[in-house]
């Protein structure tokens, strides 16, 4: 996956994250090793250097799932009401091959806004 210059404040679903691709972040968008609890900066002797992470990725992949088995991934053109997000951390090695470092998936439930 190649990384890309879409912001994700421009996202208005969940769907806009399948392919983003990023260095790991935290949770308030800065390099990891550069922050400290609750969104301060670490203390420079505490910080890693800039491009400790510049080998990693993290990959978001978004796809439909079956209604009746939130496990059963559904084929490219098929919808539910059921979307997983998979979410990985890969490390990228000098000859250009990934790694895989880490693996999440959470299953979303697609709820109308009311009429």
């Amino acid at each position: 996956m190649t990384g890309t210059a879409v912001s994700r404040a421009s996202f208005d679903d969940i769907d806009d994250y399948n392919a983003y691709s990023s260095v790991p972040a935290d949770r308030w968008g800065r390099s990891l090793g550069t922050g400290g609890a609750g969104g301060t900066q670490r203390p420079p002797a505490l910080t890693l250097r800039s491009n400790y992470f510049m080998s990693w990725r993290t990959a978001v992949e978004v796809f439909f799932v079956s209604d009746t088995n939130l496990s059963q991934r559904l084929a490219t053109g098929q919808s539910s009401n059921h979307r997983a997000v998979k979410v990985r951390v890969l490390f990228i090695n000098a000859d250009g091959t990934t790694r895989p470092i880490a693996e999440t998936q959470r299953v979303f439930a697609y709820v109308p806004p009311p009429s």
